[in-house]
């Protein structure tokens, strides 16, 4: 079995790679994917020697917490779609902040450790990719629907109020002007551009991650046999069993936002196609802070 210290030399480089100049798309996009199969062979051989070892000695699942931003940042909710696609390809299972802010991530400590490190570097180059989307401008192109609404003005000025007779404020039915304003495509603002760019990037990575996790699966199984599939069910039972005994969360999350252009979101995706690493040199990997 690979050493951990050969194991994370192995990914550096390949992350070194990445990053090298005159490195294609295509070229990038192999080296990300063979990050995400060295990561699952790894987790493989490991859950194999936990196994085969006396039950009392195993190593058993952790739990970190893992900072995504900063509070009051927009867009903290696709950098939680980000991390849980990375997170789902590599056997974890997280918590959500009210906020957004953080997740706490319970697994095995090696998985997390892949983990943050591709989140740290994912996320510098989708912020990275949508600032070169926005110098392309295309995004200017696309609009946003915009549903039917009520506004209401005063009879006596002509003034815009917020809400209805009956308020706080006491007005009665003749003093409000109620008008119906129709639904209308309107052009899409650059935060709203961003938003939907970073969910669809964050979606496509998420996939890649998948497959390539999903294909070393079924490499190593027909190569080794129905032992290996074995282990992988027995890892991720204690991974939710651990999960059940530890975790304290209640509610579900609600940060979740709603694509206001497929045009932006698809443009996103066309990014995550050709992600690559960016900055990593280490596992586990330094936590990067993005200024959106």
């Amino acid at each position: 079995m690979t050493s951990p210290t050969d194991y994370t030399e192995k990914v550096a480089k390949l992350l070194a790679q990445a990053e090298g100049n005159g490195v294609t798309e295509a070229e990038a996009e192999v080296f990300l994917l063979k990050a995400q199969e060295l990561a699952t062979l790894h987790s493989i051989d490991l859950a194999k020697a936990r196994h085969l070892t006396v039950a009392k000695e195993r190593t058993t699942p952790v739990q970190r917490t893992i900072t995504l931003g900063v509070r009051g940042t927009r867009g903290l909710n696709t950098l939680v779609s980000l991390f849980g696609g990375i997170a789902r390809a590599n056997d974890i299972t997280y918590n959500i902040a009210h906020n957004s802010t953080y997740v706490v991530a319970f697994g095995f400590s090696e998985d997390i450790d892949v983990a943050e490190a591709l989140y740290a570097s994912l996320v510098v180059q989708m912020a990275s990719a949508a600032a070169q989307y926005r110098k392309t401008g295309t995004w200017k192109q696309e609009t946003t629907y915009r549903a039917p609404r009520y506004e209401y003005y005063l009879v006596s000025t002509g003034e815009k109020v917020s809400k209805a007779y009956g308020d706080r404020w006491g007005w009665r039915s003749d003093d409000i002007d109620q008008r119906y304003i129709p639904g209308e495509h309107v052009p899409i603002s650059w935060l709203s551009a961003r938003l939907d760019f970073q969910q669809g990037y964050a979606s496509r990575v998420g996939q890649r991650l998948a497959q390539a996790k999903r294909e070393t699966e079924q490499k190593a199984a027909a190569t080794e046999g129905t032992g290996t599939e074995l282990v992988l069910v027995e890892k991720r039972d204690q991974v939710a069993d651990f999960y059940k005994a530890t975790s304290t969360a209640r509610g579900s999350y609600r940060g979740g936002r709603r694509v206001g252009n497929w045009g932006t979101y698809d443009s996103g995706r066309e990014a995550g196609n050709s992600a690559r690493l960016s900055g990593a040199t280490n596992l586990p990997n330094a936590r990067k802070e993005i200024a959106w």
